[in-house]
């Protein structure tokens, strides 16, 4: 009898086998991948994601979703654009395939999602930190830029990410949404900024009482 030799040589891939060097037949598995693709989601040089912090911006935002695999190479890339977080990404059904950027223009809050499959069929998820876009300024309400006041004045500011407020460069915390500003001699700058960077400022003189002639004054005659 002839005597059986075990197949030699070859090198199996992820996707054939190895071809033996004696009889070149096919033997064997292929190479194993159980290794998910890597990625990153990122705007710019930026990323948008690993932080576990809200974002802000208040501009446009153009997202680019990178995706590696260094076995058996990448099969597809995916998105999905949500309002909110979601507990568990596996459930999401709307995958959205992902060809060469996306852009966020309108304000609202924004998670991104991604699903990175490779030809083994090896998946990976990735998601965004909560982005928030705003391109809205805060609100400041009870005076005019430019105004002159003859006694102190409340000022109403409103931002639903409020981040700061100063007053002639100061810092200032508002109490309940609102800043008095009392009599100086010069006049007062007030900034409001949201966390995205938007501010608004005004600009305005109080008066230790009323300045006659600034107004018209109209009053009943007097025996005096």
């Amino acid at each position: 009898k002839e005597a059986r030799q075990p197949h030699r040589g070859g090198t199996a891939t992820y996707f054939e086998k190895a071809v033996c060097l004696v009889c070149e037949k096919a033997y064997g598995d292929t190479a194993p991948d159980t290794t998910a693709p890597a990625g990153q989601i990122k705007s710019g040089e930026k990323s948008l994601s690993g932080g576990d912090d809200t974002l802000f911006f208040k501009e446009a935002l153009d997202i680019r979703i990178s995706a590696s695999d260094t076995e058996s190479g990448m099969e597809k890339t995916e998105y999905f654009l949500s309002t909110g977080e979601i507990e568990d990404p596996s459930s999401i059904t709307g995958w959205k395939a992902y060809t060469d950027g996306l852009r966020l223009e309108a304000d609202g809050t924004y998670v991104v999602y991604a699903r990175l499959t490779d030809k083994a069929g090896n998946a990976a998820l990735l998601s965004s930190d909560r982005i928030v876009l705003d391109s809205t300024a805060p609100a400041i309400t009870g005076v005019k830029d430019g105004g002159d006041y003859c006694d102190a004045v409340t000022v109403e500011i409103a931002d639903a990410y409020l981040d700061s407020v100063t007053l002639n460069g100061s810092p200032v915390t508002p109490t309940d949404g609102k800043v008095v500003l009392s009599y100086r001699t010069d006049a007062q700058t007030l900034v409001a900024t949201d966390k995205a960077g938007n501010t608004t400022a005004v600009k305005i003189t109080v008066h230790d009482g009323h300045l006659w002639g600034q107004d018209e004054v109209v009053a009943a005659a007097t025996a005096e």
